[in-house]
């Protein structure tokens, strides 16, 4: 029966794969029948286009893969694609117009997984059709919301485009305006939902690997009410019998006779396949045989190859076919070609006048316009007013944790030579309702009284912008973000590990690590390929990012408002590209030699340690105060001894001020965030960012130039830094009654220069010179012999 099933699966995906091919012909088919057919006259057909969709519901059931029976499903009550007047009122036909407008409107779109006992018990199906109908309508939400369980809650939006049909540009007038609407989305996950969908995947990888060892299903034992000795021999004279069937496939895989009687099927299949899709009729039994035989014998993989192969020879034994009859056809026509020619110019034509005036239009005259350099061709602003997630309960009635993003804002304008873009975010808000016990504690949320900043963040960036004379930028990019307060919570850290845990043990996991491993590849490496094309191009960036860092705090026990905790502001972060520095370099060295220059720097970083969360207010005073900026130079130039990367760092001054009490305080929440972590069996799903490291070469980040220079042996000149820290002041402070005993350790002149090539790291440690004060000495010694 597992045989049977089988076969049957497979002999489906060849027929669907068969289908998906003769749609792809048919679509050539068309494209060429109507490649002569003008553009305005498929605009015009476009303008007055109306798709209406409407009570749409996808869904699957199942009763296998987990303990109880659940459901997925897909809903939509509406989706219409309209023309519309200027007042965006839809309207049925309109012609002539010089500027179109289209609506697109989407109603109540929603994705849900029934898990729960009153939403999870399956459809009649054994009912009428019509019966069927009416079941599967009424649980698509439209005015209310019907009970589900929802992951994606019913969502509605709108689309409205403005397309300009006029020839040439007006001044300040787009081409084309696309303007996007989605007023609120929310979306919803469960414990319970989370694990139906891990029983899912688990359920789908075992049944893959059923499939591909159907062979051995047949000699599996029995399993027996009571075990007994005999059993357990019985299951390892069937693991030694698939271990030794496994080894003898891949033996015959790779001999004399494996290959000559690959070679033999194949051409069989493919001379039949040809024979069956030239002429059905024409099939025998004897040819029916010879593909039910290969296709018993190999994998579907195979049998894609072979199909594929037949329909190739077939298009190449029609083009063979076309080529000697248009030369049989020249050679017969060789005196009469203008009489054809014009016969078929006449032909056309009249096909041409035959739709315009069907149309009731007129064919245009295109003209080639020369567009200025900023004349905007497409201007699309999409607006999202508010996402929310939710983390819920296994009975949906309470909520862990909600996050919400409110106002993003995408604007693009794309223009004849340059195009700017614009992305906006109001705000940001994660709320935590377990670790109060139904209580708001917030995680995430804007400190609203900072610069007065209306947005969380802006982002704008000009790619290939138009510059006074003497400068080239090719990507300008500006951020300014907003100061926000984060908060740590152990309770909640412990929950949620609870909910979305995947357990070491499961082979499930393994798979995961290893499809994310395989992303991080791939990602690290367009990373790597899009550095080597700015190293390569020697593109120019103008880089200014503005952001008031976060503030976070860290309780010992975030449940109680008094709790011991350690609060880290991270001042300001500015990061800045020097385009000056670059164009003097670029004036006095060959335009191959010169490095781009980006400053980042860190203002106004400092931490306190309190003992009363309660108490505690910012101040002047800090516990820790220090100050950062690096200079980052990267180099454009197609070399391989010259050092691609030059940083130069600084840091004024390091001031840490400690007690006992502020030390027990730092161990506790160290210990807090160490078990945190420690606890997190998800942790380990990070080990795929590792291993990708592991895939990567010196040739992964050089230029096609420098890596064709690049030799195995050759020592490569990575990075050159220098970092300098003026004055580090460590103050041991300890408070008895009225006596404060204080300790100064310090060091000034501190400085570290390291080089970095491919075989070889050197790092040099300078000190200018180690301190130390004690107030309670100080009183006996002469002011000039305190150090």
């Amino acid at each position: 029966d597992v045989q049977k099933r089988a076969l049957t699966s497979k002999l489906k995906l060849l027929e669907i794969s068969d289908l998906v091919a003769s749609e792809e012909k048919g679509k050539k088919q068309v494209g060429g029948d109507l490649a002569w057919m003008p553009d305005d006259i498929v605009t015009r057909i476009v303008e007055n286009l109306q798709v209406f969709v409407n009570d749409i519901h996808v869904r699957y059931e199942d009763n296998i893969s987990s303990p109880n029976p659940f459901s997925i499903g897909l809903t939509l009550e509406s989706l219409h694609f309209q023309s519309a007047n200027n007042e965006w009122e839809p309207v049925e036909f309109e012609s002539g117009r010089d500027i179109i407008n289209k609506l697109i409107t989407l109603k109540n779109l929603a994705v849900y997984m029934n898990t729960s006992e009153k939403n999870r018990q399956p459809l009649d199906y054994q009912s009428s059709t019509e019966n069927l109908v009416k079941i599967m309508s009424s649980l698509i939400p439209k005015d209310e919301e019907v009970d589900h369980d929802y992951i994606l809650h019913p969502l509605s939006g709108g689309i409205r485009a403005k397309i300009d049909l006029r020839e040439g540009f007006i001044k300040d007038t787009a081409k084309a305006l696309l303007n996007v609407v989605v007023e609120k989305a929310k979306l919803s996950i469960d414990a319970r939902q989370f694990n139906y969908v891990f029983h899912l995947l688990r359920w789908n990888v075992n049944y893959i690997r059923r499939m591909q060892n159907i062979p051995v299903l047949s000699w599996r034992p029995k399993q027996p009410e009571i075990v007994t000795k005999e059993d357990g021999r019985d299951w390892w004279r069937y693991a030694i019998k698939c271990v030794l069937h496994k080894q003898k496939e891949e033996r015959d895989k790779w001999s004399f006779n494996y290959f000559k009687k690959f070679k033999q099927d194949k051409s069989k299949y493919v001379e039949t396949w040809k024979k069956k899709l030239n002429n059905p009729a024409l099939i025998t039994s004897h040819d029916t045989s010879i593909l039910s035989e290969v296709e018993n014998y190999y994998p579907l993989e195979q049998l894609l190859w072979f199909r594929r192969y037949a329909r190739l020879e077939i298009a190449e034994d029609k083009n063979l076919d076309y080529v000697v009859g248009a030369m049989m056809s020249s050679f017969k026509n060789l005196f009469d070609l203008k009489k054809q020619a014009e016969a078929t110019a006449s032909r056309e034509l009249a096909k041409v006048r035959s739709v315009y005036q069907a149309l009731q239009s007129q064919p245009s005259k295109k003209r080639e316009w020369i567009y200025p350099e900023d004349f905007v061709h497409t201007i699309t602003s999409a607006e999202l007013c508010e996402l929310q997630i939710n983390v819920l309960s296994e009975d949906r009635k309470k909520c862990f944790v909600t996050g919400t993003l409110s106002g993003l804002v995408l604007q693009a304008s794309l223009r004849h030579k340059w195009h700017s873009f614009v992305i906006g975010l109001k705000g940001v808000t994660i709320y935590d309702f377990h670790t109060l016990n139904g209580g708001i504690y917030p995680l995430l949320e804007p400190d609203l009284g900072v610069n007065g900043q209306e947005k969380f963040m802006q982002i704008w960036c000009d790619v290939n912008p138009i510059m006074p004379a003497g400068e080239k930028v090719d990507l300008k990019l500006k951020v300014v973000g907003r100061r926000t307060l984060i908060k740590f919570s152990m309770p909640l850290v412990k929950e949620l590990n609870g909910i979305f845990k995947i357990p070491h043990t499961s082979f499930l996991r393994k798979i995961i690590e290893d499809s994310l491993t395989k992303e991080m590849v791939e990602i690290n490496r367009d990373t790597l390929q899009k550095i080597k094309l700015l190293l390569g191009e020697r593109l120019a960036l103008d880089i200014d990012v503005q952001l008031d860092a976060p503030t976070i705090c860290l309780p010992q026990r975030a449940a109680e408002s008094d709790s011991p905790a350690i609060v880290m502001n991270f001042g300001k972060l500015s990061i800045k590209s020097d385009l000056s520095a670059r164009h003097a370099i670029d004036t006095e060295v060959a335009i191959d030699s010169f490095y781009d220059k980006f400053v980042f720097e860190v203002t106004g970083m400092c931490a306190n340690i309190t003992d009363n969360l309660a108490l505690f207010r910012e101040t002047s005073e800090h516990d820790i105060e220090c100050g950062l900026k690096m200079e980052f130079e990267v180099l454009m130039a197609n070399s391989t001894r010259v050092h691609k990367f030059r940083i130069l760092g600084s840091m004024d001054k390091l001031k840490v001020l400690l007690s006992p009490q502020k030390l027990s305080t730092i161990f506790q929440v160290s210990k807090v965030l160490v078990k945190a972590i420690a606890t997190n069996e998800n942790v380990g799903l990070l080990v795929p960012m590792k291993r990708a490291q592991e895939h990567f070469t010196v040739n992964d980040v050089l230029p096609e130039a420098e890596a064709q220079q690049h030799e195995p042996g050759l020592d490569l000149k990575i990075a050159k830094a220098e970092f300098n820290v003026q004055s580090v002041e460590i103050h041991l402070v300890h408070v008895i009654g009225d006596t404060r005993s204080e300790m100064c350790i310090g060091a000034e002149a501190f400085l570290v220069k390291a080089d970095v090539s491919t075989f070889r790291t050197q790092v040099d440690l300078e000190l200018g010179r180690i301190y130390c004060k004690d107030n309670l000495v100080l009183s006996y010694l002469p002011v000039q012999s305190e150090e």
